[in-house]
């Protein structure tokens, strides 16, 4: 289990967050803080899916995880903090600050959906490398298929949102999702990345794919994709081959020199 921490924001919000810790004689020296940054929606799949495998599989490996909930994530009222990107920055600066004065000098990321584009958007000088699951890179798509933005155009109109599966979806974030080019963004990444993806992925399909075999100008970029592999990649075939890949990958770029 892990130790539920809190990190104050500079307007005096907290996040919420899980810090997982390998045993002090199994962590490596001067490893990277794993920052874990969950789509929007959160990730629903319950059981033994990779992304709800991920801070076992990080603390084996002898790094120390964070996994967090973005400010407004959970809210179900309109007069609530709303998601948006603009808040999930400030709650990675925020968790930026509380790793330095904690004494990690470099930062790594593990992302899932929408969280790949996030992280993409604050992406700081000292990150060595990411790790990104069903990486949501199409904002439009995600507004439109995913959020279903047309269908609820009577409530924005009316509320300036509107609820699904008891998740808070406000104008302002569609509006971004609508506006946001996140090309230049993806086209500055410094850091080598690892995707894993199912190309029967019904919720962010492989289309995403297309964008960052284009536009991700990651110095070192390996994409797995698995022919028969659901959102979420549910199947033990699937996860024990990501293991696999996560753990080549991670051995070889934890000590990753962007200078280089």
């Amino acid at each position: 289990m892990g130790k539920t921490i809190l990190i104050e924001r500079d307007n005096g919000e907290n996040i919420t967050a899980d810090l997982h810790q390998p045993d002090s004689g199994d962590r490596k020296g001067d490893a990277p803080l794993v920052i874990m940054a969950c789509g929007f929606p959160k990730h629903q799949i319950k059981g033994p899916s990779l992304y709800n495998l991920m801070t076992d599989i990080i603390k084996n490996l002898g790094f120390t995880s964070l996994k967090f909930n973005y400010t407004g994530s959970a809210s179900l009222q309109g007069s609530d903090t709303k998601f948006t990107l603009e808040n999930a920055a400030h709650d990675l600066e925020a968790i930026f600050e509380w790793a330095e004065k904690n004494g990690y000098k470099k930062i790594a990321f593990i992302a899932e959906g929408l969280g790949a584009s996030i992280i993409h958007m604050n992406l700081p000088e000292n990150a060595v490398f990411s790790i990104l699951c069903w990486p949501a890179f199409d904002l439009p798509y995600i507004r439109d298929t995913q959020f279903e933005a047309a269908k609820h155009q009577t409530e924005l109109d009316k509320d300036g949102f509107y609820t699904s599966n008891d998740v808070l979806i406000g104008a302002d974030l569609l509006e971004e999702l609508q506006n946001t080019d996140l090309i230049p963004y993806l086209q500055e990444a410094h850091i080598p990345t690892l995707i894993l993806h199912g190309a029967k992925d019904d919720i962010i399909p492989p289309t995403h794919l297309a964008v960052a075999r284009k536009s991700l100008m990651a110095p070192r970029l390996v994409i797995t994709s698995f022919d028969d592999g659901e959102h979420g990649l549910p199947h033990e075939t699937h996860i024990k081959t990501s293991i696999h890949h996560i753990t080549e990958f991670v051995e070889k770029y934890w000590n990753f020199a962007p200078d280089e």
